[in-house]
């Protein structure tokens, strides 16, 4: 139950972190919204696999050090 609330917390950042990542780019934003939108589901997806790799990551190498 512990990891479902870490992993519901990695969404939640993923959004937030590509949100700001969105307001402080420069370019010139898409003539189609659709576009927009797969943009940004795709790099919410990349964050939170990076964040889910990386807590997994760290827990394995945690479950090692203690064994």
């Amino acid at each position: 139950m512990k990891n479902k609330v870490i992993f519901l917390y990695f969404g939640i950042a993923a959004i937030i972190t590509t949100s700001i990542g969105y307001l402080v780019d420069s370019d010139p934003p898409y003539a189609d919204f659709k576009l927009t939108v797969i943009e940004f589901s795709i790099m919410t997806a990349i964050f939170f696999i990076l964040f889910s790799v990386v807590y997994l990551g760290y827990k394995l190498v945690s479950k090692f050090i203690k064994s």
